[in-house]
Formats: structure tokens, C-alpha cells, sequence
């Protein structure tokens, strides 16, 4: 997670706020940096450290505690199941934010896999787990799993929720992403990203309007594609 306050006295920071050589840890100035030393980070900085520094150190310590809080708010009951996988959710996130790819990879497939056993794979919970994962296994261009999952989800999608619904033409864009972006794409793949971006890309627009970031995004993977397919043909 992206620090944003001073660990002394919780003050906006500034872009370029002083840090803590060792752990990474920010301050507003030099004033609060020696006075949180003197008030215990001396003995915590070692420990930050070799957690992964100030940022993933956090990030770490605010999931543990979100579970601890889930676990506690809910007992047993489902309830704090559910709890758990969006804390895991919001994990994954800071996870992705900090570029740490594989983490948030493994932590978006255990919430889709508890998703499924929680709520069952036509629940809009699961499909929204099924995307954030898929979008993890994009980020590490592993695009064969991408289009496996997503073989398995988006008829489930287009049953449940629709073609016009939004998850819809996000899965249905993830995996065109997954055919053309792949080095090992056929004509054939090929082919079918543009197709399948050109058949929702009007329907993101009707939906969403052409200002949309959504929108922006099809469209620019369908130039993309398109430009692949043009080089491969030629």
C-alpha cells in the first residue's frame, strides 16, 4: 500500500517527504522522523525491513487485520466467510498497486475459489472474482489460463447477467486480450479477437457512452488486434 500520511503524526505527505534510509518509512520532515525514533521505531525499523520495507510491510499488516476484524466481527457463521475473501480481494489489489503480480495472483484465486464454494459459479460475486483473476494471470501473460477460465465463465455470464451487462463484455475483452496479445497466436486467434472486440465494442459504448473509460480501452485493444491481424496477413 501507498503511504500517504507521516508515521509520526498522521500529516498529509508530500511527494518528497523524507524517508527512513533502512525501512522506507515516511515523514513530514526531519522534526518527526528523530521523534518517532526516539519513541520506539528504533526498535520496529530491523522488523519493517525485513518484512519487505515500509510499503509491502504495511500492506501485509493491514490484510492481517482486516481478517483478524472479519474473523472476530462475524464467528463462524457465513457471513465471515465472505468477509475474509473481500478482505482478501482488497489484499490482491494493494498487492497488484505494488507490482507485486504473483502474489496478487495467487491471493484473486483463492477469493475465486472460495467464491465458487461460497456463492456458486452463477453468482455475480463469483463472475466478478473470475474477471479479477483473470486479470492477474494477464498481468503475468499467462494467457492460456486466461482463456481457460474464461472458456469455462463468460457462457455463464452471458446466461446469467446478459450481453448488454457490463461483466459481460469485461470478461469477453479479457479474452480477446488473451488471443492477441499471446506470441503464439494463429491467424485463427487472431481472427477471433478482433471479431469478438468488434461485437462489444457497440455494446460497451451504448451502454457505458463513448467517453467511458471502458469504451477507450476496447477501442484501443481492437486497433491492437486489428494491426496484428493486418501483419499476419500481409
Amino acid at each position: 500500500m501507498i503511504l500517504t500520511t507521516c508515521a509520526a503524526c498522521a500529516a498529509p505527505l508530500a511527494h518528497t517527504a523524507p524517508r527512513c534510509v533502512r525501512c522506507k518509512l515516511r515523514y513530514c520532515n526531519k522534526t518527526c522522523q528523530h521523534d518517532h525514533w526516539r519513541r520506539g521505531h528504533k526498535q520496529m525499523c530491523k522488523k519493517i525491513h525485513r518484512g519487505g520495507n515500509a510499503e509491502q510491510y504495511n500492506a501485509d499488516k493491514k490484510y492481517k487485520e482486516a481478517v483478524a476484524e472479519a474473523v472476530e466481527a462475524c464467528a463462524t457463521d457465513t457471513k465471515s466467510e465472505s468477509n475474509i475473501l473481500v478482505a482478501k480481494g482488497n489484499l490482491a489489489g494493494t498487492y497488484r498497486s505494488l507490482g507485486r503480480f504473483e502474489e496478487c495472483s495467487r491471493m484473486q484465486q483463492d477469493v475465486y475459489s472460495g467464491r465458487l464454494k461460497l456463492d456458486g459459479k452463477e453468482h455475480e460475486k463469483t463472475l466478478v472474482a473470475a474477471i479479477n483473476y483473470a486479470a492477474s494471470l494477464l498481468d503475468l501473460e499467462r494467457f492460456e489460463e486466461v482463456r481457460s477460465l474464461l472458456r469455462r465463465t463468460i457462457p455463464v455470464a452471458r446466461r446469467v447477467l446478459g450481453d448488454n451487462d457490463r461483466l459481460t463484455f469485461q470478461m469477453r475483452k479479457a479474452y480477446a486480450q488473451a488471443l492477441f496479445k499471446d506470441d503464439g497466436a494463429t491467424l485463427k486467434d487472431l481472427r477471433k479477437a478482433v471479431t469478438t472486440l468488434e461485437e462489444i465494442e457497440p455494446i460497451a459504448r451504448r451502454v457505458l457512452g463513448s467517453a467511458h473509460p471502458d469504451v477507450v480501452r476496447i477501442e484501443n485493444n481492437l486497433k491492437v488486434a486489428r494491426a496484428a491481424l493486418r501483419d499476419r496477413e500481409v
